[in-house]
């Protein structure tokens, strides 16, 4: 199979961002490199092919030349090309970060909200009638009040547990901090 390859084109299509070293680029069958940013690098055959994977490549995170990378690969079936991109990883971990504290944040809010609304509830909820009478109505309303004075009861260890969600989410909070700043110390 023979084809006419503008390789200017193929740059506009494969020019796409993937940190600030990443990159993307085009392989045959056998690893040999169609396209590459690096001009130097088309004809050889890619230091990322591996024979025995499918395709020829092995998609995942992986370590070449003392370096973390991601890569993704697509394959044409028609071409029997394979589409590589090249991510490195400490750029990939520095965009996740701020995505991660959000993450955190978010749901230690969420916590504290479902919490604070429960405790909300259950105060409006469990509030002492006072029963007027020896009926069976206010037999009942006593009977009412004993079962709310044991909630408040279990409600002041819903208090308490409260604060240990709250110590445990700010040190969660406090831990997702630090990785992210030794994280970023190592980049």
């Amino acid at each position: 199979m023979t084809a006419d390859i503008n390789l200017d084109r193929l740059a506009t299509i494969t020019d796409v961002k993937l940190g600030t070293r990443g990159y993307v680029f085009v392989a045959d069958e056998l690893g040999r490199v169609i396209y590459h940013p690096n001009f130097a690098e088309i004809g050889t055959t890619s230091g990322f092919y591996r024979g025995q994977e499918p395709y020829g490549f092995a998609g995942g995170f992986g370590a070449y030349e003392n370096e973390r990378l991601f890569l993704t690969t697509a394959y044409s079936p028609v071409t029997r090309w394979t589409v590589v991109s090249v991510a490195y990883a400490d750029e990939i971990g520095a965009q996740v970060a701020p995505i991660q504290r959000i993450t955190f944040v978010v749901i230690a809010l969420i916590l504290v909200g479902v919490v604070l609304l429960a405790v909300y509830l259950s105060h409006a909820l469990s509030r002492p009638i006072e029963p007027q009478g020896n009926d069976e109505i206010a037999m009942l309303g006593h009977s009412f009040n004993k079962m709310i004075s044991r909630i408040q009861e279990y409600l002041l260890g819903v208090d308490i547990s409260f604060q240990y969600v709250v110590k445990g989410a700010i040190f969660i909070l406090a831990v997702a901090f630090d990785v992210t700043t030794r994280n970023r110390a190592k980049a």
